[in-house]
């Protein structure tokens, strides 16, 4: 059982795109500035290469597992597919963008953290 405690939630927000580099790209900035904020991000191109610049860094700064925060309205067949890949080395959750968070709760930032810490600790 992991807890919140071993998980390190990042919120992204992407552009809908079926481009795969620009999802890879934004993703790792993303995680950098929001996980690893005192380094830059890498040029990354490929999945392999953001699994493994990641794992390097949570590693290197002792960090727990990341867990990604994506937004399923925006959700584009290339970052599904990109997400399946990522699932196998990050966490991933779909929060809806409709206003509701994934307890149905109405959101707002303090609620929507506090139901995203919930979910991750019931994992």
């Amino acid at each position: 059982m992991i807890g919140i405690s071993t998980m390190f939630p990042v919120e992204i927000h992407l552009e809908q795109s079926n481009n795969k580099e620009y999802l890879i790209k934004e993703i790792c900035h993303q995680i950098f500035t929001q996980a690893f904020s005192e380094y830059s991000c890498p040029p990354i191109i490929t999945t392999e290469s953001l699994i493994q610049e990641v794992v390097r860094m949570t590693g290197l700064l002792k960090l727990p597992k990341i867990c990604l925060i994506l937004e399923k309205e925006r959700a584009s067949t290339a970052l599904i597919q990109l997400a399946l890949r990522l699932q196998e080395h990050f966490s991933i959750v779909w929060a809806p963008e409709t206003g509701m968070t994934l307890s149905g709760f109405p959101d707002n930032q303090e609620n929507y953290k506090q139901v995203v810490k919930a979910w991750l600790q019931k994992l």
